[in-house]
C-alpha cells in the first residue's frame, strides 16, 4: 500500500505510464489506428464540442475557488467573529493544477496524510484520463475536491473534532472545512447491488490485513464524480477513520462499476 512521497519526477514518470499502458489497452482493444476521419464537418463539430467543453471547465474551476473563499471566510468568521476581506484561499497546498485525474491522485498521495490511495487504482483512472480526454477535465476538480473532503474528515475524527460519518460531515460540515455537497454522497448500495454476487464482488478491494484480516474489503460507500449521465466516474472508499488505521482508503476510481441498469 504505497504512500506519496516519491519525487516529483518519479511521480510523472508513473503518471505517464500509467496513461500510457491505458492508451495501448484503448487502442488496441478498439481498432482506433485503423479509422479514417469523417470529413470537414466532422472535425468541426468536434472543435466545437472542445471549445465548449472549454468554457464549462473555466466556469466550473471559477465556482471551485469561489467556495473555497466561502469556506475559508466561514473558518475566519467562527475563529475571530470578524469579517475578512480581499484574501483568496486555495487550502494549505495551493491551488490546484493538475491536467488528469492521474495528477490528482499523485498530489493527494503527496498532501493528504489521512487517506491512502494504493497503487491498484492507477489502471482505472488512467484508463478514465485517456478514454475521456475531453471530459476528464471537469472530473479532476470534482476528484480533488472529495479527497480534500475525506482528508479533512478524517483529521477531524483522528482529533476528536468530530464524531459522525462522511455523509454527516457534509451534512453538517464544521466552519471553514472542505465538504461535499450530500447529494453527491452515497454510504451503501442498493440492495439489487448488495445482493448479487457479481456486483458484490465487483466491489471487493485490497486492504491491509490490519484494516480486514482477509486483505479485501467491500466497499460500497461511493462519491458521484458525475452524477448522471454516461461515463458516470464513481469513487469507492472505506471508513476507517475511526478505525485500527485512523484514515480513509481509496479503493476505487474509475468508470461506475457493474450494476442492474449496466449489466
Amino acid at each position: 500500500m504505497a504512500r506519496g512521497g516519491d519525487s516529483e519526477t518519479t511521480a510523472l514518470i508513473k503518471t505517464m505510464s500509467a496513461h500510457l499502458d491505458a492508451l495501448t489497452r484503448a487502442v488496441e482493444s478498439t481498432g482506433l489506428l485503423g479509422r479514417r476521419g469523417r470529413g470537414d464537418e466532422l472535425e468541426r463539430l468536434r472543435a466545437e464540442y472542445d471549445r465548449l467543453e472549454l468554457d464549462y471547465v473555466e466556469l466550473q474551476e471559477s465556482e471551485r475557488k469561489a467556495q473555497d473563499r466561502i469556506r475559508w471566510l466561514e473558518g475566519r468568521l467562527a475563529e475571530h467573529a470578524d469579517p475578512v476581506y480581499g484574501v483568496q484561499d486555495d487550502g494549505p497546498d495551493g491551488p490546484l493544477d493538475a491536467e488528469s485525474l492521474m495528477d490528482v491522485v499523485q498530489r493527494a498521495r503527496k498532501q493528504l496524510r489521512h487517506l491512502e490511495l494504493p497503487d491498484t487504482i492507477d489502471t482505472e483512472v488512467s484508463r478514465l484520463d485517456v478514454t475521456y480526454p475531453r471530459q476528464r477535465r471537469r472530473w479532476t476538480g470534482r476528484a480533488w475536491d472529495a479527497l480534500r473532503a475525506l482528508d479533512a474528515y478524517a483529521a477531524a475524527r483522528a482529533e476528536d473534532r468530530f464524531t459522525g460519518g462522511f455523509y454527516d460531515w457534509c451534512s453538517r460540515p464544521l466552519p471553514g472545512e472542505p465538504h461535499l455537497t450530500p447529494a453527491t454522497v452515497s454510504m451503501k448500495e442498493s440492495d439489487s447491488v448488495s445482493g448479487n454476487p457479481k456486483f458484490y464482488r465487483a466491489r471487493l478491494f485490497r486492504v491491509p490485513t490490519e484494516v480486514d484480516p482477509s486483505g479485501r474489503v467491500y466497499m460500497p460507500a461511493h462519491i458521484k464524480l458525475q452524477p448522471v449521465g454516461s461515463p458516470a466516474p464513481r469513487m469507492h472508499f472505506l471508513d476507517d477513520a475511526g478505525g485500527a488505521t485512523g484514515k480513509v482508503w481509496i479503493g476505487y476510481l474509475g468508470d461506475h462499476l457493474p450494476n442492474t441498469r449496466t449489466n
